[in-house]
């Protein structure tokens, strides 16, 4: 149930940087995660671990809602054309980067 939380903020997340970039539904874009800052409970390879773990499972739910060809996982932020950091309701810390297709 955590898992589909995160996963609902994350897509809500994602949306709201598609608006604010000003892509329509028919843009397809690639996104691109990294794990900033993970829970201060959670040490960064378990943090990061959660992050990878719920992309997996929910990746076509994930393409399907955000409107995109691909999400990766990638070490640290990278040169895209929108991103923004945003912190989730467990205070891990992630940068979302989106990449017009």
């Amino acid at each position: 149930l955590k898992k589909e939380g995160l996963l609902r903020e994350l897509i809500r997340q994602i949306n709201d940087l598609r608006k604010k970039a000003g892509l329509t539904p028919s843009d397809t874009v690639e996104i691109f995660l990294a794990v900033i800052a993970p829970s201060p409970s959670i040490p960064l390879p378990q943090g990061e671990g959660r992050v990878r773990e719920m992309v997996k499972e929910f990746q076509k739910q994930l393409r399907k809602s955000a409107l995109a060809q691909a999400v990766k996982i990638v070490d640290k932020p990278q040169e895209t054309e929108w991103s923004q950091e945003l912190e989730l309701d467990n205070h891990e810390k992630l940068w979302i980067g989106l990449r017009r297709v």
